[in-house]
């Protein structure tokens, strides 16, 4: 005799609501603290010959306050300027002496 199943209905499933863990950004790198004018050595003395002065000697691993700025004279004006560093992250070091704009920097 043949069988008769009943239907089989299958419920809906629902799904929970997923919640995603709130996503946190890695936070920006801070920007490198801008020179502090007072703390490198010779600034003024560079400054008033008009000098734009710059701090191109963090290149090579020397920190504000390692640095001398020392101006240049040529033909009675001053024209130029140096860095003259006798210490790396305010430790006594060898001198190194960098032109201007760090081109050249060596002992």
């Amino acid at each position: 005799a043949p069988t008769t199943e009943a239907p089989t209905t299958e419920a809906p499933t629902t799904e929970a609501p997923t919640t995603e863990a709130p996503t946190t950004e890695a936070p920006t790198p801070e920007a490198p603290a801008p020179p502090r004018w007072g703390q490198i050595p010779g600034y003024g003395n560079c400054k008033k010959y008009g000098f734009d002065i710059n701090t191109c000697y963090h290149d090579y691993g020397f920190v504000d306050g390692d640095c001398l700025c020392a101006p240049g004279l040529w033909e009675g004006h001053y024209t130029w300027y140096q860095w003259v560093c006798t210490k790396k992250n305010g430790a006594p070091h060898q001198t190194y002496f960098c032109d201007q704009h760090c081109q050249s920097c060596h002992p």
